[in-house]
């Protein structure tokens, strides 16, 4: 016996009344033997699922959920028509939020969002064909079928394989995404999809060039062809959940990298240039300027623009885009005349140089800013920054 059982015959009362035979009270009896089928099912799929995961499973519970939702609604009035009391409304009530909760649990784990949950296990899709080979033999076992159709049910050994590939391929994207994996995936997917059609092609040429058959393997043949159909759309939404999982990363990994690597030491190297120049005893003349201020201000402009056109490219961090540096590039241009030029400050230059530094440190700590949100982002798609 499941939980979910347990707890149903938990929340059952022992009533009297139930025994009367009118219509009110077979309606509470009805209504009651459909609550104790919807929990047994639910026992049986949990059990199922914990082993052997799918899509599928995930669908019949939100069905299970929202039938047992109309059930308990309608629980009070039966029973208040039949003057009878059944099953506790608190134990109901416990019961529908259970089910209700297990599901959206469920349904949030396969979305096929980024960041999302793939997939629980490897081989669902494939266990889901041979259950459906299986139920194709059940259902038309009444006769033996004729060499036509027999002939083209058993040529679907292509079939596991190609569906095996992708599982195993889009698990391991979803949990360590490359490019090679990646591209093989495509390739898996394709040829998944070849198998599958050519498949349904087959059935369906059984089907016409074979009109004195079976009218149950007739109507079996087309119930085959709508499952593996079912099953293949299944595994590639699957299949673009593993793959958007790789491409919703902000942009290029390895270039971005390098790109953020690059700003982050032009922008430490300017700083550093600025407070040995602040320090510096004297006059500062136009070649120390030019080293210390609009050289590396120039070399964290150029790292910057690198970083930002990357960033459109990809849609990356927001962060990134808000990176000033049209600023850094109003510094790089400054020259020591022009600086030195009509100004009332006894040392203009020194004025200018502390003013760097200070904005400097600003876009140290924007940038860092840029970095953390861009490795949180990866974070969210289970990849890592430098």
């Amino acid at each position: 016996m499941g939980a979910f059982t347990r707890e149903w015959k938990g929340a059952l009362l022992d009533s009297p009344n139930m025994k009367v035979k009118s219509a009110e009270v077979k309606r509470v009896r009805k209504a009651l033997d459909e609550g104790a089928a919807i929990v047994a099912d639910v026992d049986k799929l949990v059990a199922r699922y914990k082993d052997t995961p799918t899509e599928a499973m995930v669908k019949k519970l939100e069905d299970l959920a929202a039938r047992f939702s109309k059930l308990a609604a309608g629980m009070s009035a039966l029973e208040r028509a039949a003057s009878v009391s059944a099953i506790s409304e608190t134990g109901l009530a416990r019961l529908d939020k259970m089910i209700s909760a297990m599901a959206g649990v469920w349904v949030q784990e396969w979305r096929p969002v980024p960041g999302g949950t793939v997939f629980k296990a490897a081989g669902p899709w494939t266990r889901e064909w041979q259950d459906a080979k299986k139920t194709f033999e059940a259902k038309t076992n009444r006769k033996k079928p004729s060499r036509t159709i027999l002939g083209a049910f058993r040529m679907s050994s292509g079939i596991e394989k190609a569906l095996s590939t992708c599982e195993v391929l889009a698990l391991k994207h979803a949990d360590a995404p490359d490019e090679k994996t990646s591209a093989k995936l495509k390739t898996a997917r394709a040829d998944m999809r070849r198998a599958a059609s050519g498949y349904v092609s087959v059935l369906k040429k059984a089907k016409s060039g074979d009109a004195g058959a079976d009218p149950a393997y007739l109507e079996q043949l087309d119930v085959l062809a709508k499952e593996l159909e079912r099953i293949a759309d299944s595994l590639d939404t699957a299949c673009d959940a593993a793959e958007d999982k790789w491409q919703v990363a902000p942009y290029d990994l390895k270039r971005c990298a390098t790109a953020f690597a690059a700003a982050t030491a032009a922008v430490d190297g300017a700083q550093a240039k600025l407070k040995q120049a602040i320090k510096g005893s004297g006059s500062i003349d136009a070649k120390t300027f030019q080293k210390a201020l609009t050289d590396p201000a120039k070399a964290a402009a150029t790292a910057l623009q690198a970083l930002q056109k990357l960033a459109v490219a990809g849609e990356g961090p927001r962060a990134v885009l808000a990176l000033p540096t049209q600023q850094v590039q109003v510094y790089a241009r400054l020259a020591h005349r022009d600086i030195a030029k009509g100004k009332a400050s006894d040392d203009p230059v020194r004025s200018l140089l502390q003013e760097a530094e200070s904005f400097f440190g600003l876009l140290d700590r924007a940038l860092d800013k840029a970095l953390r949100e861009w490795q949180g982002s990866l974070a969210k798609v289970g990849r890592r920054g430098y």
